[in-house]
């Protein structure tokens, strides 16, 4: 690596890299945040989209088609028959979500848990549309660029507990 020469060119740099990564934090806190609401506003049209789209009867749906039998097979027999409950759940981790993106607060775990419901929601969606694909390949290397980054130690509450603590992987 080539060394920066005199007046802190590095430094300014490195605070440049950081305030970048707060920014990818605060918009994936920011757009967890929303569609969370989004659906809590409307959770018995999200339950009910839920259930349609994990339903084998409908013409479309995220079953068909899937490079992934097993994926699809899980859909139709566990979403499908428990999407109030899947339909919560989701709400409540993409609010938990928001709210730790937003904070800074466990950012390197936000940012896993986003990794793996963007992954899910990349399998499922993954033929329906290019819009389907590219957001969530986005969110994805966001949250990845994230969790490598440890973006909550700049302007978030990883960094206070970073500061008193000894186990400074988590944060």
């Amino acid at each position: 690596m080539a060394k920066t020469s005199g007046g802190g060119g590095g430094d300014r740099h490195a605070q440049a890299s950081m305030a970048g990564m707060v920014i990818v934090r605060l918009f994936l806190g920011g757009y967890f945040l929303f569609v969370g609401l989004q659906k809590a506003l409307a959770v018995k049209a999200f339950t009910d989209f839920l259930a349609a789209a994990t339903d084998a009867g409908t013409p479309v749906n995220f079953l068909h088609p899937t490079p992934w039998p097993a994926y699809a097979h899980f859909l139709a027999n566990t979403v499908h028959p428990h999407a109030d409950t899947i339909a919560l759940l989701l709400i409540g981790v993409e609010l938990t979500l928001g709210v730790l993106f937003v904070l800074g607060l466990l950012t390197r775990g936000a940012a896993l848990g986003g990794l793996v419901l963007n992954s899910l929601y990349l399998l499922a969606t993954l033929y329906i549309s290019a819009y389907s694909l590219g957001l969530n390949l986005a969110c994805l290397a966001m949250e990845l660029a994230v969790l490598v980054a440890a973006a909550g130690r700049t302007w978030g509450l990883d960094a206070l507990i970073a500061a008193r603590t000894r186990l400074k992987l988590l944060w």
